[in-house]
């Protein structure tokens, strides 16, 4: 039986996406075990996450380029290649400060799949079929999020934190797998026409050069930097939580990393929620009413945290709703954030790049941000959030009495 080319270029790119979603969360119930384990604080046990995401980062401005000249296959397979050697080596890691080395290497090269998984689908389709296959990917890759933190958790209480990373790279195998056999690149890189090693470095540094004139270009754009920082803001608190989270809940209140993943599960079911009220509401309210709306459940979901831990501090459940709340804003204003930072951008290529660059270092300050918050000093969180939802707030402000202006 022949799978058809649609079906058969989705799940390869679900299943890519889904491999660094498990990479970023199915440590996290596992934090309070690593600190343990290596004897040290929380501040530096949460720079492991941060690390990972700063490498996912920082090459994602990287992979991209490489794989127009190389080929997508061949980028996917020596990435994941190094992917899978760096994640067997943390679980032998002899000191914290080499595990966090070793997770920083981790995203760079597995944030390979993040890029790939999702240029794979822009080579193959065009028009609304791109939008269409694309939406039904980012949903279904969400389900990752979902398992990870109920996987990490118990992976972390019946065997040990170092089989959350065997399991990863068990599933880094998998993935390796379905690119080799069954992945066949569609994209015109230049090793289908025969070019020398000479004219495909060439190639590549024209490639940077243009993606780093489209950055000059897009930094003296103000609308698109106040779209980008809409984009992007909420993933900062998103981050801050899911770093303090493990601490507050398995160390402050006494849960099992097994329940705290439940909790963290029920959270991305309010993110896949509140994103089918964006699919539902954008064209009655457009991409300034999505995200206000956003601004608002997100602001809801702050405040219900503050409240929660100034005087119902003994009560998880309320907390991890009140968080869910939150993130569920980032359903909103992400999407909405990235079409009006493309609407302002001539070159789309670049500009993704900016987008998911920009996201994921707002993930990386988030965690950096999660190190400082002592477990005497929860109170920040909330306020921290109050101020990632103030910033996008006002940029939004801005953008519309600029739009005014213009009319």
């Amino acid at each position: 039986m022949t799978v058809p080319r649609e079906l058969k270029i989705s799940g390869l790119s679900i299943f890519c996406l889904a491999n660094m979603m498990f990479a970023n969360e199915l440590p996290l119930p596992a934090l309070p075990n690593i600190a343990a384990f290596f004897s040290t604080t929380t501040e530096i046990t949460q720079m492991t996450v941060a690390f990972n995401l700063a490498g996912i980062s920082i090459f994602a401005l990287i992979h991209g380029p490489l794989s127009d000249t190389y080929g997508r296959r061949n980028i996917l397979l020596y990435s994941l290649t190094l992917y899978l050697a760096f994640t067997l080596m943390c679980p032998f890691a002899k000191s914290i400060e080499e595990l966090v080395f070793l997770r920083f290497l981790q995203g760079c090269s597995g944030g390979a799949t993040t890029v790939i998984g999702l240029v794979m689908v822009n080579d193959e389709f065009s028009g609304p079929q791109t939008t269409q296959i694309l939406s039904r990917i980012m949903l279904a890759s969400i389900t990752a999020s979902i398992l990870a933190p109920i996987i990490g958790g118990h992976l972390t209480v019946d065997f040990g934190w170092q089989y959350v990373f065997f399991f990863m790279a068990g599933y880094g195998v998998f993935c390796w797998l379905l690119v080799y056999f069954y992945y066949t690149d569609m994209s015109n890189h230049p090793h289908h026409e025969g070019d020398t090693r000479a004219k495909l470095r060439t190639k590549l540094l024209n490639k940077y050069h243009q993606i780093f004139e489209g950055l000059n270009e897009m930094l003296h754009h103000r609308d698109f930097l106040y779209a980008v920082t809409i984009h992007g803001s909420l993933n900062c608190g998103k981050w801050i939580y899911a770093t303090v989270a493990p601490f507050l809940f398995i160390e402050g209140l006494g849960l099992s990393p097994v329940v705290f993943g439940y909790y963290t599960a029920a959270m991305i079911i309010a993110f896949i929620a509140c994103s089918l009220l964006t699919e539902f509401t954008i064209k009655k309210i457009g991409n300034y009413g999505v995200i206000q709306k956003g601004l608002i459940i997100a602001a809801m979901g702050a405040g219900m945290l503050m409240t929660i831990i100034l005087f119902f501090p003994e009560r998880p459940g309320s907390m991890a709703f009140a968080a869910a709340l939150y993130i569920g804003g980032t359903a909103m204003l992400t999407p909405s954030g990235a079409t009006l930072a493309m609407d302002f951008s001539k070159k789309k290529g670049a500009a993704a790049a900016v987008l998911s660059s920009s996201r994921t270092f707002m993930g990386v300050l988030g965690a950096a941000l999660g190190g400082i918050i002592r477990q005497d000093h929860f109170i920040l969180m909330p306020i921290i959030l109050f101020i990632t939802i103030a910033i996008p707030a006002y940029m939004l402000f801005q953008l519309q009495q600029r739009q005014k202006k213009h009319a």
